[in-house]
C-alpha cells in the first residue's frame, strides 16, 4: 500500500508538472495565429480576390472557409514591396492567418502545410527579449547604468523595444 501511494503521488506531481510546462509552452507563441509563406506562382496570385478571407488561390480558399479563419492577409504590404521592386528574400510570400478563436493551432498548421501552395506553415513564435549591446565599451559607458540609478536607462528600454 505505501508504494502505491508513492506511485500515485509520484505520477501527480509529473502530471502537474507538465502541465505547468505545457502551459509555459503556450505562452511562446499567439496561440490563434500562424504565418504562412506561399511558393511563389500562388503567391502572384493571393491577394486578388480583394477580401478578408479569399486569396483568389482555390485550394487556400477552400481551407480559410473550412478552418473559418478570421483573417488573411500579408505581412508587407504589397505597395512597399513595390517601391523596393525586388523581393529577393521572399519576403512578400509571407502572410498572417487570423485563426477563429478556439481553432486548434496544430491541426491548422498542418492542414496549411500540407496544401501544395504553401511553403512553410508555423505559429507566431514569441520570444521574451533581454538585450544587451555587445559592444565590449558598453561597461564603461556610464550613461547606461550607474550605481545611483542616475542613467537614462536603457537596458530597461532595449529589453521593450528593439
Amino acid at each position: 500500500m505505501r508504494q502505491s501511494g508513492r506511485t500515485i503521488l509520484v505520477a501527480l506531481a509529473v502530471g502537474i508538472l507538465c502541465e505547468g510546462a505545457a502551459a509555459r509552452a503556450t505562452d511562446r507563441y499567439r496561440p490563434d495565429v500562424l504565418i504562412i509563406k506561399l511558393k511563389p506562382q500562388a503567391a502572384k496570385t493571393a491577394g486578388l480576390a480583394g477580401t478578408v478571407t479569399r486569396t483568389g488561390v482555390r485550394s487556400l480558399d477552400e481551407l480559410n472557409v473550412r478552418l473559418d479563419i478570421r483573417g488573411f492577409r500579408r505581412i508587407i504590404p504589397a505597395a512597399k514591396l513595390a517601391r523596393t521592386q525586388k523581393d529577393v528574400a521572399g519576403l512578400g510570400r509571407y502572410y498572417i492567418v487570423q485563426l477563429a478563436p478556439g481553432t486548434n493551432l496544430d491541426s491548422a498548421r498542418a492542414a496549411y502545410a500540407a496544401d501544395a501552395n504553401v511553403e512553410v506553415a508555423e505559429p507566431d513564435y514569441i520570444e521574451p527579449m533581454d538585450m544587451v549591446p555587445n559592444d565590449p565599451d558598453y561597461a564603461m559607458q556610464w550613461t547606461h547604468s550607474t550605481s545611483t540609478d542616475m542613467d537614462i536607462d536603457t537596458q530597461e528600454a532595449w529589453d521593450l523595444e528593439v
